[in-house]
């Protein structure tokens, strides 16, 4: 178990019991107990997990979640490589959990770097590297292109053309060549090969016989199957099944994996941004280093503390530790300065509770009416005291100008005009926004487009569009800017980042409209 609960209880409140209802899994997931029991059902199969169990729930499935209360439990999205066909359950090894929660973690995605992908954390009980990992393609994003790649990854040995299949869904076959392309970058006809021998691996890996798998997945025959081994994997599939028959200690379903050491946790960074609404986040394990507005914060485990809106902020984690957020408010709720800011700590008995208030809030897994603001509003409340709103407190225009731009960053009022409006002269107006933000306006603007377009670029934006929405009227300024901050073009940035992970954020949002999904 990750975080034990020590007694007293945790002095927040209760672990309630949470709910996912039925849903459509669109890519593998991992589902980890690290405390208390849960029940998923896949289809009609109900499956019970107890703390220190992992169910593997495949793609394509539709899925439900219950937990009973006192109970953690982690959703994991992972890559769609690897051996997510069928759904089986593991015991983890110890000394696992923590990595386990910086996978989660990954999923929220708002690592300045590409990340590596998620662990494969159930294959083979061994290190022998395997030819056929990450074979399995990623799915087309749009609809009637998903639902064909599902029905193939289910049955990929389905005899029907591309024109059928196609038909089926209600599209013609060129728009269904062209989505495959755009969307998986492959061809039609090589991402179903892919699949195929994806699937004819773990067949051969389970010891089926070599002309039974071929037939199996789709192919005409062993003499198939093994003229497409050799073309993309370099090696034949007796060959392949042969090297997997001599490994000893495989896992079976329900057994405990290797117990070998995890991983660590490498170090890690945001990119310097604008957040468009305020987040407040949180040290699980370890150190981490927060700046707001060029001032430095250093936290520990158990520490927190709140990223307003609007203020220029970075984040640097620390080897083989945690930095979690814990949710977010807009900033018609509350207006902060850098002056409010200031670490609060939660003890280790509170640990449970904001782990699950975390996953309630990032997660569709959570408790029936849960307030998603309710871990930011607790920090809110031990910052700056009970009560706090924003008509209560005297806040400066330069903050309140900032929260609101950090919204509109393609606002082009000019700063004489924002000063009018507060009744101030522009000389005034500007030395007031640098004494909060640490830059100049034209700086932070800026900067806050910056953290819009990288938003909006993780969510499959073309860039021409991403440009035009942050306030650049024509391409070529945009990618001038976007190298200047970035050192690569927004197009080399998108070839960069994981296509399966969430956009870069702290928080969950609705596609761009002048909102920031970034913290």
């Amino acid at each position: 178990m990750l975080l034990p609960l020590p007694e007293p209880r945790p002095s927040i409140g209760p672990i309630r019991a949470s709910f996912l209802a039925p849903t459509l899994a669109t890519g593998p997931l991992l589902l980890w107990v690290s405390q208390g029991r849960a029940a998923i059902r896949i289809d009609s199969t109900v499956h019970d997990l107890r703390a220190g169990q992992m169910l593997r729930v495949p793609a394509g499935v539709r899925y439900s979640i219950s937990t009973e209360p006192g109970c953690i439990a982690f959703p994991i999205g992972v890559e769609a490589g690897g051996r997510a066909i069928e759904t089986m359950r593991w015991q983890i090894p110890a000394g696992w959990e923590k990595r386990l929660v910086y996978e989660f973690a990954l999923n929220l995605s708002y690592l300045k770097e590409p990340v590596t992908a998620p662990l494969e954390l159930v294959p083979d009980a061994s290190s022998v590297p395997d030819a056929a990992t990450g074979l399995l393609p990623p799915p087309p994003r749009s609809g009637d292109a998903f639902r064909i790649a599902l029905v193939l990854l289910r049955d990929p040995g389905d005899p029907r053309t591309a024109r059928e299949l196609a038909a089926a869904a209600g599209i013609g076959e060129r728009t269904l060549q062209r989505r495959f392309t755009q969307e998986t970058g492959l061809s039609f006809a090589k991402w179903r090969t892919r699949v195929r021998l994806s699937t004819a691996a773990d067949l051969l890996r389970d010891d089926h016989e070599i002309g039974w798998v071929a037939h199996q997945v789709g192919f005409a025959g062993a003499s198939a199957l093994a003229r497409a081994f050799r073309t993309h994997l370099g090696t034949t599939p007796g060959r392949y099944k042969e090297h997997f028959a001599t490994l000893t200690g495989r896992i079976e379903p329900g057994g405990a994996l290797p117990a070998l050491p995890p991983p660590g946790i490498p170090a890690s960074e945001t990119w310097p941004h604008v957040n468009a609404a305020h987040v407040a986040v949180w040290v699980c394990r370890g150190t981490a280093e927060v700046d707001v507005a060029g001032r430095t914060w250093h936290l520990r485990r158990g520490d927190a503390i709140l990223l307003p809106a609007g203020l220029p902020n970075t984040v640097r984690v620390a080897p083989d530790s945690l930095l979690l957020p814990l949710g977010f408010r807009s900033t018609q709720a509350i207006t902060l300065s850098s002056a409010d800011l200031r670490p609060v700590s939660f003890p280790v008995e509170d640990e449970g509770w904001l782990l699950h208030a975390l996953i309630s809030t990032y997660t569709a897994l959570r408790p029936p009416g849960h307030d998603r603001s309710a871990a930011f509003d607790l920090v809110v409340a031990r910052t700056l005291g009970q009560g706090a709103q924003a008509g209560e407190r005297d806040v400066s225009p330069a903050v309140r100008l900032a929260a609101a731009l950090s919204r509109e960053p393609a606002n082009e009022t000019r700063l004489a005009d924002w000063a009018r409006s507060f009744g101030l002269a522009p000389r005034e107006l500007h030395q007031c926004f640098r004494a909060e933000t640490g830059m100049s306006l034209q700086q932070w603007r800026t900067l806050a487009r910056m953290t819009h377009a990288r938003a909006q670029l993780d969510f499959g934006l073309p860039p021409t569009a991403v440009g035009r929405s942050v306030g650049y009227a024509h391409p070529p300024a945009f990618t001038r800017a976007f190298r200047t901050a970035h050192g690569l073009t927004p197009q080399q940035y998108l070839g960069s980042r994981e296509p399966e992970r969430e956009p870069e954020s702290w928080r969950p949002a609705p596609p761009p409209d002048h909102h920031c999904r970034e913290a």
